[in-house]
């Protein structure tokens, strides 16, 4: 039996995957699994940091008090502007975003990770206040949103290397 093109390349890339050492980050008994729900998130006490940890906890389940692992994090936003066209005084504006972050064993209290990442994210400012209110609140939540994956992103790819 002839195998079809499509049949041929899938089964060239099923070989692919598999040689390179792939395999899903959320198996069962994998290490990112195991950590699922398993970190406790401190707050930042801000809008943003708000916007973080509710982030974070859809991403990474919501640990309490009794989980193994706490997670801090810093949010640094800085923002940069960008006149488009004076006449309708509409601006364009990014936010830049970093979070650095560390995972630390609740019983022994040593940190066994930590990293740093960065976002950006852009919205327009016009003459409005109501709508540039609107917008600059909606970035910075999109902000906290792509951070918070950022870091989700990190723990998951890293847990093998400082779980138990």
């Amino acid at each position: 039996m002839l195998l079809s093109r499509r049949s041929l390349f899938a089964l060239c890339a099923a070989f692919t995957v598999a040689a390179c050492g792939f395999e899903p980050t959320y198996k069962t008994g994998s290490a990112a699994r195991s950590v699922h729900g398993d970190i406790e998130i401190n707050l930042i006490e801000s809008i943003d940091g708000f916007a973080l940890l509710q982030e974070l906890e859809a991403l990474i389940g919501a640990g309490g008090p009794q989980s193994t692992y706490v997670l801090d994090a810093g949010i640094l936003t800085t923002q940069s502007e960008l006149i488009i066209d004076t006449a309708t005084a509409v601006t364009r504006i990014t936010l830049f975003g970093k979070s650095n972050f560390k995972v630390t064993r609740r019983s022994d209290k040593e940190v066994v990770y930590s990293g740093d990442v960065e976002t950006e994210v852009a919205f327009s400012q016009t003459s409005t206040a109501v709508a540039s209110d609107s917008a600059r609140r909606d970035a910075h939540r999109r902000l906290m949103t792509n951070l918070a994956a950022a870091i989700a992103a990190e723990l998951e790819a890293t847990a093998q290397s400082w779980t138990r």
